[in-house]
């Protein structure tokens, strides 16, 4: 069984590298729950499972920011990374991307483990929602709604992030303490990479 004060331990001491301008941590939010935590943090808002809730993401670097959470009860376990674009004072800061890895002992279903949701089509969408209403713009809402209906919602897609396909099998990855110490360390190191090279 996992030990979470052990792996808050670990999480911390690898994952400290990775941020030059604050001071990123994880702690129990409560018994099962580990949350990010740090000295320059600002509010944004995280799109998950369909509902945006009201978080403290913590400065990474730029104008980046990263809130993370992680729910370990047993055998279930749920782990979350969202990766948010903003300005300090800029409450509704852009969600981008958010990896997920969960595992649960009766039924992984059919999304592969661990994945990537891309999500910053959320922000564009609702700055137009926003324009549509503040000028009374019902034709454009309209017109925005219709071609929303068009295509499926990419949020909800689960793009394999380590899948075992070159080898024939199916891409669930069991997690483990060491597993996520190093998933962490490679999100963090990967996903600052593409950052700035999309950036040029």
């Amino acid at each position: 069984m996992m030990v979470i004060s052990d792996l808050i331990t670990d999480l911390n001491k690898s994952c400290s590298v990775f941020f030059t301008e604050s001071d990123f941590r994880f702690h129990h939010k409560s018994a099962f729950t580990i949350v990010s935590t740090g000295n320059l943090s600002s509010e944004a808002y995280n799109w998950r499972k369909g509902v945006h809730n009201s978080v403290n993401a913590i400065r990474w670097f730029d104008d980046f920011w990263v809130y993370s959470e992680g729910n370990i009860n047993g055998s279930s376990i749920q782990l979350s990374l969202s990766i948010f674009q903003g300005q300090a004072n800029d409450i509704k800061k852009s969600q981008l991307i958010r990896a997920e890895w969960d595992e649960y002992p009766e039924n992984n279903g059919p999304h592969p483990q661990p994945h990537w949701h891309v999500v910053s089509n959320v922000a564009i969408e609702n700055t137009f929602e926003k324009f549509a209403e503040t000028f009374e713009e019902d034709d454009f809402l309209s017109t925005l709604n219709s071609e929303k209906d068009k295509v499926i919602d990419i949020g909800k897609f689960h793009f394999s992030m380590c899948a075992n396909w070159l080898h024939s099998n199916y891409d669930l990855n069991e997690i483990d303490h060491s597993k996520i110490v190093n998933w962490y360390c490679g999100l963090f190191s990967e996903i600052r990479t593409q950052l700035e090279f999309c950036k040029k």
